[in-house]
C-alpha cells in the first residue's frame, strides 16, 4: 500500500515503522529525564543505534535468504522491497550501542558513576521498557504488507490474504493465523508488566533486569511462534527454523542470567517471584499454544510417497544439488540427472529469474501438497521446458516455453499444470525431448 505525494512515492509500511519508532524515543526521552541522565548523550547513542539496527537488520536478512540475493545481488540495496529483520535490529542495535557507549564513557571516565558497565545497563533498560511498544507498533505494518502470518484456519479471528501475497503451496487456501498479531499482544502485555514493575519500584533501571527479562521473554516468545511459521530457513536438517534456533537460545541464556542476578539480591516479601511466575506461565502458554494450532492445522507435509523419499526433500538444505534417477518408459537406460532443489517459499517465488543459466541439470520445484500450480517467467533470460509431477510421476510436460520480452509481470504469460503436481521441475528448453520424457516416466532420489 502506497500513494505519491510531490512525486515521492510513500509506502503505509514505512510510515508505520517511522511511527513506531517515534514513540519508542519519545518514551526513551521521558525515560531519560526522570532517570536524570544526560541527554545529550541519549541522542548520541540513539543516532548510533538506529544506524547499527538498521544495518544490522538488512545484512541478517540478507544472510538468512541469501538465495533472493545469490543471482542479483544490486537487490540487496532495495530495503524499500522489504526485508528488515528484528532479530538483526536487535544484534546490530546492541553492538553500535556498546561501542559509541564505550567510546563516550572513555572520554568521561573520572569517577565511578561513569563506569561502562552501570551506563550500559541504564540505557539497556531503557530501551528494553521502550521497544516491546514499538515492536507492537511496528507489527501492523505487517498487516498492510500481508505478511508474517501462519498456516490456514478457519478460527474467527483469522485474516484474509490475497492470492498474489499468499505463500507458494497454500495459493488454495483464504484465512490464515495472523502471527504479527499475535506477536503484538503479546510484546504489549509483557510491556505493560515491565511498566508496573518499574511503577511498583520493584526494579529499577540500571540494574539489567528489564534488559533480561526482555531477551528471556522475547526469545521464548518469538521463537514459540516460530511453530506457526510458513516461511522460515530451516537449522541444518532438522524442522527447528534458523531463526528459532538462535532466538531459544537468547531466551535460554537471558533466563539464566536473570535468575541468578535475582539470585544475588535478597528476596523479602517484593512481588518479584509472583511477577516472574506469571511471565514463565505466559511464555509456556505461549509455546503449548503454537504446538497445539499447528497440530490442528491442515498439515503443510502430505504423507510422503515411500517409492522415492519425497519426504525427505523438505529436510534438505534449500538450494543444494542432488542426484536423481529417472526412469523412462521409451528406454530402459537409466538416465541421471543433477538436480537444484528449492524447498522454501521465498526461493520457490524467486526460481530462476535474473540468471544467464541454470547450473545443474534442472530446477526442481518441491511444495508442501499437491495443487494445481501457475508458473510464469518473470525476469527470465533463456527458454525452458517444464516437467509437472506428482508423487514423483510425470503428469504432464510443457515444451519450449521462451523467455519473456516485458518484463512486466502483469503482461506475463501464464503456465499452469494439467492436474495436481507437488514437484516442478524446469530444465533448458529441448532437455525434455533429449531425454525422452514422457507421462508416467518416475523420478526417484536416492
Amino acid at each position: 500500500m502506497s500513494t505519491q505525494l510531490f512525486g515521492l512515492q510513500l509506502h503505509a509500511y514505512g510510515f508505520i515503522l517511522g511511527l513506531a519508532m517515534v514513540v519508542g524515543v519519545l518514551l526513551a526521552e521521558w525515560l531519560i529525564k526522570s532517570e536524570q541522565q544526560e541527554e545529550a548523550l541519549f541522542w548520541r547513542l540513539l543516532l548510533a543505534t538506529l544506524v547499527g539496527g538498521f544495518v544490522g537488520a538488512r545484512i541478517y536478512h540478507v544472510w538468512t535468504d541469501w538465495p533472493l540475493y545469490q543471482y542479483n545481488f544490486e537487490q540487496v540495496l532495495f530495503v524499500w522491497n522489504g526485508g528488515l529483520s528484528i532479530l538483526g535490529a536487535l544484534l546490530g542495535g546492541a553492538i553500535a550501542l556498546c561501542f559509541t557507549l564505550a567510546f563516550e564513557t572513555q572520554k568521561k571516565a573520572q569517577s565511578p558513576g561513569d563506569k561502562l558497565e552501570k551506563k550500559l545497563f541504564i540505557f539497556s533498560d531503557i530501551a528494553a521498557l521502550c521497544i516491546p511498544i514499538s515492536q507492537a507498533i511496528g507489527r501492523v505494518g505487517n498487516y498492510v504488507n500481508q505478511e508474517l502470518y501462519g498456516p490456514p484456519t478457519d478460527l474467527p479471528w483469522g485474516i484474509y490474504i490475497k492470492p498474489e501475497h499468499r505463500i507458494a503451496g497454500y495459493e488454495q487456501h483464504g484465512y490464515f493465523h495472523p502471527l504479527f498479531a499475535y506477536e503484538a499482544v503479546g510484546m504489549l502485555i509483557f510491556a505493560g508488566c515491565l511498566w508496573w514493575l518499574r511503577q511498583q519500584r520493584v526494579w529499577k533501571i540500571g540494574q539489567g533486569y528489564f534488559t533480561l527479562s526482555y531477551l528471556a521473554f522475547y526469545g521464548v516468545f518469538r521463537g514459540g511462534l516460530e511453530f506457526l511459521r510458513l516461511e522460515k530457513a530451516n537449522w541444518w536438517e532438522t524442522s527447528l527454523g534458523l531463526n528459532q534456533v538462535i532466538l531459544f537460545a537468547i531466551g535460554g541464556v537471558a533466563v539464566a542470567g536473570l535468575l541468578l542476578a535475582l539470585l544475588k539480591r535478597k528476596l523479602s516479601s517484593t512481588p518479584t517471584p509472583k511477577v516472574l511466575g506469571l511471565l514463565a506461565m505466559f511464555c509456556l502458554g505461549v509455546v503449548s499454544v503454537s504446538g497445539c494450532q499447528l497440530s490442528k492445522s491442515e498439515d503443510p507435509y502430505p504423507t510422503p510417497n515411500p517409492l522415492n523419499n519425497a519426504h525427505k526433500l523438505f529436510q534438505v538444505a534449500d538450494h543444494s544439488t542432488h542426484s536423481a534417477l529417472v526412469r523412462r518408459s521409451a528406454t530402459t537406460e537409466p538416465l541421471i540427472l543433477n538436480l537444484e532443489v528449492v524447498n522454501t517459499p521465498q526461493s520457490i517465488q524467486q526460481g530462476l529469474s535474473d540468471r544467464s543459466e541454470i547450473g545443474s541439470d534442472g530446477m526442481l520445484f518441491v511444495f508442501p501438497e499437491a495443487d494445481t500450480r501457475v508458473f510464469w517467467m518473470l525476469r527470465m533470460h533463456f527458454d525452458l521446458d517444464m516437467i509437472w509431477l506428482k508423487q514423483g510421476r510425470v503428469v504432464g510436460i510443457t515444451t519450449d516455453i521462451p523467455h519473456p520480452q516485458d518484463s512486466n509481470e502483469r503482461n506475463l504469460p501464464r503456465y499452469s499444470s494439467p492436474t495436481e503436481v507437488d514437484w516442478v521441475l524446469e530444465v533448458p528448453a529441448g532437455s525434455a525431448k533429449k531425454w525422452q520424457l514422457q507421462v508416467g516416466d518416475a523420478l526417484e532420489l536416492p
